[in-house]
């Protein structure tokens, strides 16, 4: 179907997904799989696993992502941003067909081209894996 969807504060693991509509949500208790064609999806303070896939629309991801945790962001057209605590630990595979990568935050590069960087920040202990196929992610 289609529809935005806005989760608050939902104790347990979430599925959120609509054909075309954005997705909001904040604060899950949670693991978190939220997929819609078309639209963007934001999800706020997070911090156990993520997917996050669109077709079309930005990626908004803020939030601390636990040792052993994996945030998987992946749209087709959008740009892809995640801000984290300059505490966070873990290991950046991003890769953009047609668009910048750029990281705010304090991290080791192990490969930068222009297509793909893979980095370390912090302990390395989650693992966050972007893609976009054309669009930007940014890392503040």
């Amino acid at each position: 179907g289609s529809g935005g969807i806005t989760l608050n504060k939902v104790h347990g693991d979430i599925r959120a997904t609509t054909g075309s509509g954005g997705i909001t949500i904040s604060a899950p208790a949670g693991r978190v799989h939220a997929k819609t064609g078309s639209g963007g999806v934001t999800v706020s303070g997070v911090t156990a696993d993520l997917r996050a896939t669109t077709g079309s629309g930005s990626l908004i991801i803020s939030g601390n992502p636990a040792p052993g945790s994996y945030w998987e962001l992946r749209t087709s057209s959008g740009n892809v941003e995640i801000e984290v605590p300059p505490s966070a630990g873990f290991r950046l595979h991003a890769h953009s067909s047609s668009g910048s990568i750029e990281s705010g935050i304090p991290i080791v590069v192990e490969e930068h081209t222009r297509r793909q960087l893979r980095a370390r920040a912090g302990n390395g202990e989650a693992r966050v894996e972007a893609q976009t196929a054309s669009g930007s992610i940014r890392i503040r």
